[in-house]
């Protein structure tokens, strides 16, 4: 039977003190994003049902947020968890009845297990606009409302069961925790379970958020090109609907316009907040200790909390950015919220 990973000083890694600092600051700062992304995906959420989910984007955007709003709530019990374990840490008389520790390892499992739908939504979405862009009279009426519910429902049963070997290897029970000498609720792993996780990080937390990216930086550029084509076309008037050069991808609709620039904007905000992920992902590659556990045990947790800092606002963006490339959002927003 295998106990939670203590957390270990080295000669390598930070300080104790040093460890619970920025702890305490990332955490506190993902409290607060946290809130604000409940926030504004839950307004999102209500909206959404409001403009009516009869096409396939509008069903994808309500999913996205309802997706970023579970997110945002296991990563504020993760955060709340953090700052009860960082007390506990810096004062020693100071003990909980359950380990804060271990339920922050637990919820940052759930919460890494959630942002993957987050990321293959939002890649899907840029895939979608993209394929629009490049040849709309093929595609704009390929994503249906059927087929997104179908690939959604699709990415919510990947993400749990993919996931559910590591959470079977795991569990929080009341037991012995050599670390204060006491019995209390502490995460149990089982003596499988790093070889589970190497198997479920090698296959989804690396290579998915790398694969991802890429697809979206690549459709981000597209899509980029595709707006400029179509101001073009826009300022050219007459005139220019004619001249060569120009093919179908330059005639996108107003409507359509405003869809690519709102999925352009969350597309761009992934990519920046993704990609401390990305890095942090290749650097334990490189440096194999760079781990839970490891020589750079508090380096991993610290950066591990500021990752998850960086995502939760990328949640933070979603409704501004609805609000501000969607007339419709927008006034049924107005709408409903002068009326509560």
């Amino acid at each position: 039977m295998a106990n939670v990973t203590t957390i270990v000083k080295t000669t390598a890694d930070i300080s104790k003190t040093e460890y619970a600092i920025s702890m305490m600051f990332a955490t506190v700062c993902m409290i607060i994003t946290s809130i604000l992304s409940i926030t504004g995906t839950t307004i999102s959420i209500k909206t959404f049902c409001l403009m009516g989910l009869d096409d396939g984007m509008t069903i994808t955007f309500f999913v996205l947020s309802i997706t970023e709003l579970a997110y945002s709530v296991f990563c504020l019990a993760m955060s709340v968890a953090s700052v009860f374990h960082c007390v506990e840490l810096t004062t020693p008389k100071t003990l909980f009845n359950i380990d804060p520790f271990s339920l922050l390892i637990y919820f940052a499992n759930i919460c890494v297990m959630v942002h993957m739908s987050i990321q293959v939504i939002t890649t899907f979405l840029a895939v979608a606009r993209c394929l629009c862009v490049v040849k709309p009279i093929h595609f704009k009426n390929a994503f249906t409302k059927r087929r997104c519910v179908a690939l959604l429902i699709f990415v919510w049963a990947f993400s749990l069961a993919s996931y559910a070997p590591l959470f079977a290897s795991m569990s929080i029970i009341s037991q012995f925790d050599p670390r204060i000498n006491v019995s209390r609720p502490t995460i149990w792993l089982s003596p499988n379970r790093q070889l589970v996780k190497d198997i479920i990080w090698t296959i989804e937390d690396a290579t998915i958020p790398f694969c991802t990216e890429i697809i979206v930086i690549v459709c981000v550029i597209i899509m980029a090109d595709g707006l400029r084509r179509a101001a073009t076309f826009r300022m050219a008037a007459s005139n220019a609907s004619n001249a060569p050069g120009f093919n179908a991808s330059q005639k996108v609709g107003g409507k359509e316009l405003l869809i690519i620039r709102q999925v352009a904007l969350i597309s761009a905000f992934y990519i920046l907040t993704n990609t401390p992920k990305v890095a942090s992902n290749l650097y334990g590659v490189v440096v194999p200790q760079y781990t839970l556990g490891g020589q750079y045990n508090n380096i991993y947790l610290v950066v591990f909390a500021f990752r998850k800092l960086i995502e939760t606002l990328n949640c933070c963006v979603s409704f501004p950015v609805y609000f501000q490339c969607n007339p419709k959002f927008r006034s049924l927003t107005f709408r409903w919220s002068n009326k509560s």
